[in-house]
């Protein structure tokens, strides 16, 4: 479970980041001002990059997980079958 955790932030982090690559993306074609590129930039470091980190440093790792399906950065395949059974059965618990 702690492999899948791990994979969640990195692919939650490696999205923020594209983010920021279509940024610099728009300034090499002209399209943005470089203070727009640097405030982004911080932006990133500040912000985003230190709520990812602190949201899956504080979430169980069945928790972030779960929360990676649901939002589409792990797909179910890439789940073992008796990790999706425990989520089915934490989230009907919750329902």
């Amino acid at each position: 479970m702690l492999d899948l955790a791990n994979l969640a932030y990195e692919r939650e982090l490696r999205r923020e980041l594209s983010r920021v690559q279509r940024h610099i993306d728009q300034y090499r074609e002209r399209e943005s001002k470089f203070f727009n590129l640097h405030d982004i930039r911080l932006k990133f470091y500040r912000e985003a990059s230190d709520e990812i980190w602190h949201l899956y440093d504080r979430l169980e790792p069945d928790k972030a997980v779960e929360r990676a399906v649901a939002l589409g950065l792990l797909a179910a395949d890439e789940v073992p079958d008796d990790i999706q059974h425990t989520l089915r059965r934490a989230v009907r618990c919750v329902s």
